[in-house]
């Protein structure tokens, strides 16, 4: 579970108290054992299920083996639906921050070469729609390793973009409604919005 650098003391804590047991790995992240279900907790700002420890000493090195990963877990699968995918860094050091850009595009490169129609349906914008997603989440703790999960939990303070267009600041609301539930009006369906004045969850809605 990633949090905000110097919270992860917090963290710990705030999953001790639901029974899950937490060491804390580094700046900005904590690994915990699960012990139950998902905890409602609101330190953890992403948690990455199962992850996968990956280490090598070059970035060349861990992108080679995040290609290997992403190609293993592909096995006997179809993909025909958008995904997300994410590659973070742990912390806000800027180095490690330009490490995180330069193994993320030397992996695309390779795995659109592979893979194209696959790789087509990636969407890094997916991320932070619903609290629960399945995709391919790198998650950079140093120079020379990741952990990988292919399923995260999305939680922590979300701040809302508001859009110049929108007719009332009650779009944000509906949109941080939707984070929420982790649900939102799809392509096709029929939204109705009763008292719809002056129109905020509508314009969202379209």
């Amino acid at each position: 579970m990633t949090c905000k650098p110097t919270f992860e003391k917090v963290l710990a804590r705030e999953l001790g108290a639901y029974g899950w047991k937490a060491d804390i790995g580094g700046a900005g992240w904590v690994m915990a054992k699960l012990s139950g279900s998902y905890p409602d907790i609101c330190f953890a700002e992403i948690g990455g299920e199962d992850p996968v420890e990956i280490s090598a000493s070059s970035a060349n090195g861990l992108t080679s083996d995040l290609v290997d990963l992403f190609m293993d877990r592909l096995k006997n699968s179809r993909v025909d639906e958008p995904w997300p995918l994410m590659f973070a860094s742990v912390g806000h050091d800027a180095s490690l921050l330009k490490r995180v850009k330069t193994i993320r595009a030397a992996w695309l490169k390779k795995t659109k070469k592979i893979l194209p129609r696959v790789m087509k349906l990636a969407r890094e914008e997916m991320t932070g729609e619903c609290p629960a997603r399945r995709g391919f989440f790198v998650y950079i703790t140093d120079f020379t390793r990741a952990f990988v999960s292919l399923s995260a939990r999305f939680g922590g303070q979300r701040r809302m973009r508001m859009d110049s267009n929108a007719p009332s600041r009650s779009y944000l609301k509906i949109e941080e409604a939707y984070g929420i539930l982790g649900c939102q009006p799809a392509k096709g369906e029929t939204v109705i919005d009763l008292g719809a004045a002056p129109g905020g969850w509508s314009y969202s809605a379209l």
